[in-house]
Order: structure tokens, then C-alpha cells, then sequence
């Protein structure tokens, strides 16, 4: 099922007073203690704010789920990602996917109907979770570990794809905060204004790297905001990976 996302201009990221707020908020319940010297730094990516038009799209409601990704490999056989791996249930969000194996889900819905479905870029998924009142969290202004599924939760894993119902955006849209991080189309680049923010992942990916969204059942809550940019990791508790397609628009990522 899609959701329509209306056309809109809206104040994308975050100013400096978000960045403190978030800062003191997180900064004694991350799940690693170690994360505190840097958590400033990586919040840095979301700054400054600035006004982004985006035309109208619909996305779909739910994530991509373990079954209709079955369906995708049944036809153009690729290797199975690691929760269809560990037998998790077709109606759960599907996981331990990359970049590059939800655009050839993508081509492959392309292929079966036509139509022109593609990964929402960061701005549409931005908009789509926070709406026009720019919610911090999909659901409201602060985190509430019962409306989503991060490591707070205490789900341990996925749960059926749109059981949380209390956790939706604005519009409606499912499962953005946690259950799996989201792939977007663009990559990793400084806000209009901003400074580029070196880090891990950049040492890590020398030529760049995709943008992830919304945090997932491994990962703390502080990746559930709206705002927050991550992307791909090592380690079993970053590859909780997954994805939602968009279609219409007239989006342009890097």
C-alpha cells in the first residue's frame, strides 16, 4: 500500500539548538559508552537546516518484507539476505540487504508493472517521517521506546511489518523509527552550508558512501530521529539493513 506525500518546501536538518538539545538528550544512554566522544560530531551531518522543495510521491506504507523479497529472488535469483537466511517470517521487514540489491529490487518491480519505482531520496524520507510540523521522532517530539523498535525496545528482532501503529508519521507511513535502517538514493555529502564530517565511515568507504535512515532493532534509539544520517558499518549489528520503495516525484540525488 503507498501513502501520498504532498508537495512541499520544508526546513530539512538540523539547526545548532537541535543538535544540543539531541546531544544532552542521548548523550548518557547511548549503547556504547565509547560512542560519546563523537556523538556531536556525527550529529554534525544534519547541519545547517535549509528550505528543500519536494514534488509530490507516494511511498509505500511498510517496509519491504521477507515474502516480497522471496518473490524477487524466486526471479531473478541473487543471494538471500540474512533474515530470509535465519527463516524469519514473510511478514516481516527484510534485512541484510545492500544499496545496490534494493535498486534491483526496484528494476525488478519496474520490470513486473511498469511503473517507475525507485528508492525515496533523503529529503522525501526526511519529509515523509517528520512532516510539516518537523517531528523529531515519526510519532512526536520525544522518544517513546513502545512507538518504534530500536534496542530499547526490547523486541530483539523485527516485528510484523506495520504492528506498530502507534509509531506513524504524519501522513500515515509505517516503521520509521527502527525495525531496519533504510537505504535512500543519495549518497553522504554536507548540508548546503555545512562542513563534510570525516569519520569512521568515511575512512571506511574511500569513495563514498549511501545514506541510511531511521535506525533499526540492533541500534539505539538516537538513530531514530528524524534528522539522523548513518550509513553502512561492519559488525552484525549493522547490517540490519532494509529498505522502501517511492514512485512519482521528481527527485535527483547525487
Amino acid at each position: 500500500m503507498l501513502v501520498d506525500i504532498p508537495a512541499a518546501r520544508f526546513a530539512m536538518g538540523s539547526d545548532m539548538a537541535e543538535i544540543d538539545r539531541t546531544v544532552d538528550e542521548w548523550r548518557n544512554d547511548l549503547i556504547d559508552v565509547e560512542y560519546r566522544p563523537h556523538f556531536r560530531s556525527w550529529l554534525m551531518k544534519e547541519y545547517p537546516d535549509h528550505h528543500v522543495a519536494v514534488a509530490g510521491f507516494a511511498l509505500m506504507r511498510i517496509p519491504v518484507t521477507n515474502g516480497d523479497y522471496a518473490a524477487f529472488l524466486a526471479a531473478w535469483p541473487r543471494p538471500a539476505p540474512m533474515s530470509i537466511l535465519a527463516g524469519a517470517p514473510d511478514d516481516h521487514p527484510v534485512w541484510g540487504v545492500s544499496w545496490e540489491d534494493a535498486n534491483a529490487y526496484a528494476a525488478w518491480r519496474r520490470c513486473c508493472d511498469g511503473l517507475a519505482w525507485r528508492l525515496p531520496g533523503e529529503a522525501e524520507w526526511e519529509y515523509a517521517a517528520a512532516g510539516p510540523n518537523r517531528r523529531r521522532y515519526p510519532y512526536g517530539d520525544r522518544f517513546d521506546r513502545h512507538r518504534g523498535n530500536s534496542v530499547e525496545s526490547g523486541h530483539g528482532g523485527t516485528v510484523p511489518a506495520g504492528a506498530l501503529a502507534s509509531g506513524a508519521s504524519p501522513w500515515g507511513v509505517l516503521d520509521l523509527a527502527g525495525q531496519v535502517e533504510e537505504w535512500v538514493s543519495d549518497r553522504y555529502a554536507p548540508y548546503p552550508g555545512g562542513t563534510a564530517v570525516d569519520d569512521d565511515l568515511t575512512a571506511l568507504h574511500r569513495d563514498g558512501y549511501r545514506v541510511l535512515r531511521g535506525g533499526c532493532f540492533a541500534l539505539g534509539g538516537d538513530l531514530t530521529r528524524t534528522r539522523r544520517r548513518h550509513g553502512p558499518y561492519v559488525g552484525d549489528r549493522f547490517m540490519v539493513t532494509g529498505f522502501r520503495l517511492a514512485i512519482g516525484g521528481d527527485y535527483d540525488s547525487a
